[in-house]
C-alpha cells in the first residue's frame, strides 16, 4: 500500500477546479509510476499500469458544505475501458468510448461535509494511466465557463498569421511554481517547455533543443503572442504551419 501525500484530508473549494493528482493518491503498491523522460520535459509523475478491479487509487477529501461536483478524468485508457468512482453516498461508473489519452466527464457525485474518501476502481481488466481527477461544484460551472470565455484573447491575428499553436497545462503540469518571465524578448524563454515543432507542409518533426524556423522564433517575439499566452507554465507547446 502506499499512502496518500501532500494535503491530507485534500480541501475542497467550491469556488474552483479541485485537482486530485493520482501520484499524490493512496493506491495499490502495484500500480506503477511514470517518471519524467528528462529534466527537460519534466511534467507531473502520473499512475501508469493500472490493470486489475482489485487495485485501486483513492484520495481523503474533505468538503466544506454537502454538495455536489462534477468528476473529470484525465486518463489514458483503451476504448471500452470501464472506471468507477464513489464515495459514502453514491457511485459512478463511465465507459471510455475512445482510446488514447482523454479528458471525460464522469457525472456528479454528492458530497457530504465533511471528511470522505474518494476512490477509484477498474470495472473490468484494462490497462490504465492516470494523471487527475478535476472536481468542480456544479453551481460553479456556469461562472467557470464565463471566466474561460472572458480571459481569452481575440486570435484572429494568429489565424491569418498561417500558423497555429496549441499548449497544454494543469495541475499535474510540472514544476508547480514558477518565476514569472518578463516578456517574450528571446526565443530562449520558450526552449524549456518546447517539446515539438513541426511545419505541416514538409512534414518534418524537430525534438525539443533543435533550433525553430526563424519565422516561428519571430512569432514567439511578437507582442501579439505576449497578449495570447496568459497561462504559465504550460507542460507542452506545439507549433505548426
Amino acid at each position: 500500500m502506499i499512502e496518500q501525500t501532500g494535503c491530507v484530508p485534500i480541501l475542497l473549494a467550491p469556488q474552483k477546479i479541485n485537482y486530485l493528482v493520482a501520484e499524490r493518491a493512496r493506491r495499490s503498491a502495484s500500480i506503477g509510476k511514470f517518471p519524467p523522460q528528462s529534466v527537460y520535459h519534466s511534467k507531473r509523475f502520473w499512475l501508469t499500469g493500472w490493470t486489475s478491479p482489485v487495485e485501486f487509487i483513492e484520495w481523503q477529501v474533505e468538503a466544506p458544505a454537502a454538495g455536489q461536483y462534477q468528476i473529470t478524468v484525465l486518463a489514458e485508457a483503451g476504448e471500452g475501458t470501464e472506471i468507477q468512482v464513489q464515495n459514502r453516498l453514491e457511485n459512478l461508473t463511465f465507459r471510455f468510448a475512445d482510446s488514447g489519452w482523454q479528458r471525460e466527464a464522469m457525472g456528479v457525485l454528492p458530497f457530504a461535509a465533511g471528511s470522505s474518501t474518494l476512490r477509484l476502481e477498474l470495472v473490468n481488466q484494462a490497462n490504465v494511466a492516470i494523471k487527475a481527477l478535476e472536481l468542480l461544484h456544479i453551481e460553479e460551472q456556469t461562472n467557470h465557463q464565463q471566466r474561460i470565455a472572458e480571459f481569452r484573447a481575440d486570435t484572429t491575428w494568429l489565424a491569418e498569421s498561417g500558423y497555429g499553436i496549441m499548449f497544454q497545462a494543469g495541475e499535474w503540469s510540472y514544476p508547480l511554481r514558477v518565476t514569472r518571465k518578463p516578456g517574450l524578448a528571446s526565443p530562449k524563454i520558450f526552449r524549456w517547455c518546447l517539446l515539438s515543432t513541426w511545419s505541416k507542409k514538409r512534414g518534418r518533426v524537430l525534438s525539443s533543443g533543435q533550433q525553430p524556423e526563424e519565422p516561428i522564433i519571430s512569432l514567439l517575439r511578437s507582442r501579439q503572442l505576449m497578449r495570447f499566452y496568459r497561462v504559465e507554465p504550460p507542460s507542452a507547446i506545439l507549433l505548426w504551419r
